[in-house]
């Protein structure tokens, strides 16, 4: 009986013989890709030493290290990575998420919010891809607590407040909004101040993934009027925090993740607010547009280890091993279909004629617990999410002359653990497809 939720498909090519497995759109490589990270995005990407140059470096750590680590347990995926510590985000040119376009990077992560804008070059040229989503952020403050009860939110952050932020991250994006600087285009209000004066038309833009060139050196943005705060542009995390501990701003602007984290660490002295509960962001990896086997390869294999986004950084931290287990669970699978042998003899039995002088049938017995279909030469069965109890597969081969021979198995659906094998599709191949 195969678990809940899966979706198998099968090749109908010497099924007894199978020796390998690789995941669909995933290819066999010489080399490991090379996967760019961020490093001072801690807890979601960062580098063991911080220091570049220094041993530990390029050793990534974090939420995306562990999900990194358990694309490559994937055993049919063929995945491996060459990690490379990738420096301070505003430093980057191109932008980080567009690294991956270059012949420096295969793959480019480090708590990277997924923006169709950011897709494109200074050219206007899609340029990448983002992998489907495997982490979400919601913006944030994190204030001394002190000022707690004065700066709970957004609204309260007037003329007579300094906020640190990121330059060309969600986090000043997002903040910009929230505070009246900016329309939901990026459009600065007129009379803001920087190097030159914003005329509140689009000559005068910032967004996450859109800005002037010569606002990009950009230090400081002073408020049009009193009810924005200055906005002070710092050159990592690190120190925002000491400018937050120093009193020379009185808040940091960024992501949930890394003000709770902060929040954790400080022994009581910061404390998060303005939790931007309105807007949700996602994040992916950006793979270079013009790879789209690796995209799918990528997209198949992280909606399985985060369970299509139900983990997310929530869990791994309850259990930074929750993505090796999935990993786990998935081998486990794909060892017990190949090592089933009463079924791969069934199967090789039942498709040993080919199509060219049989034709092959097949049903469920509850389609509302799984569906299955024969195409080409690749048998899929579909357990369908919000089905529950047992559901019998008949495959059916039928001659020429009437004649035919069955062969059934069942599959089940439960409600646990939920998404666990919902969507992702087994390829088997024999050593000579291989």
């Amino acid at each position: 009986m195969l678990p809940c939720g899966v979706v198998v498909a099968v090749s109908l090519v010497a099924c007894a013989t199978a020796s390998q497995a690789l995941a669909q759109n995933c290819e066999a490589r010489d080399e490991p890709l090379a996967f760019g990270f961020y490093f001072d995005f801690a807890s979601v990407s960062h580098s063991e030493n911080r220091q570049q140059g220094q041993p530990g470096y390029n050793s990534h750590r974090g939420y995306e290290a562990d999900l990194v680590t358990a694309l490559e347990a994937l055993e049919d995926a063929g995945l491996t990575f060459d990690r490379r510590a990738i420096g301070y985000w505003a430093e980057q040119d191109p932008p980080i998420w567009l690294l991956s376009a270059t012949p420096e990077f295969d793959v480019v992560g480090g708590g990277i919010t997924i923006r169709d804008d950011r897709t494109r070059n200074a050219a206007g040229e899609t340029a990448i891809s983002f992998t489907a989503g495997h982490i979400s952020f919601r913006q944030s403050l994190l204030v001394r607590r002190a000022d707690a009860e004065r700066l709970s939110d957004h609204a309260s952050l007037t003329s007579d407040v300094k906020v640190g932020v990121i330059s060309g991250t969600t986090g000043e994006g997002r903040l910009l909004q929230l505070t009246g600087y900016a329309d939901e285009d990026g459009v600065l209000k007129a009379g803001t101040r920087i190097e030159v004066v914003a005329d509140g038309t689009d000559s005068y833009v910032i967004t996450p993934g859109t800005q002037r060139a010569d606002l990009a050196g950009r230090r400081h943005l002073h408020p049009p009027d009193a009810n924005s705060p200055e906005v002070v542009y710092l050159e990592h995390e690190r120190a925002q925090l000491a400018a937050l501990a120093d009193g020379t701003i009185d808040a940091i602007g960024r992501g949930e993740i890394g003000n709770a984290d902060a929040v954790r660490e400080s022994a009581g002295l910061y404390v998060l607010t303005g939790v931007d509960m309105a807007f949700r962001e996602v994040g992916g990896f950006s793979v270079d547009v013009d790879n789209p086997n690796l995209l799918a390869c990528l997209n198949e294999r992280i909606g399985w280890l985060t369970a299509a986004q139900r983990i997310d950084h929530p869990q791994w931290r309850q259990n930074s091993g929750v993505f090796l287990e999935r990993a786990e669970l998935w081998n486990a699978m794909l060892q017990g279909l190949r090592t089933d042998s009463q079924l791969m003899q069934n199967l090789d039995v039942l498709f040993a004629a080919g199509e060219e002088t049989l034709r092959y049938d097949a049903t469920s017995s509850d389609t509302n617990v799984a569906t299955v279909s024969i195409s080409g030469r690749v048998l899929t069965v579909r357990v369908h999410e919000d089905g529950q109890g047992t559901a019998t597969i008949t495959l059916t081969a039928i001659a020429t002359d009437g004649s035919a021979v069955t062969f059934s198995f069942d599959v089940a659906s439960s409600a646990e653990p939920q998404a666990f094998f919902r969507g992702w599709r087994w390829v088997l191949a024999t050593e000579s497809d291989s």
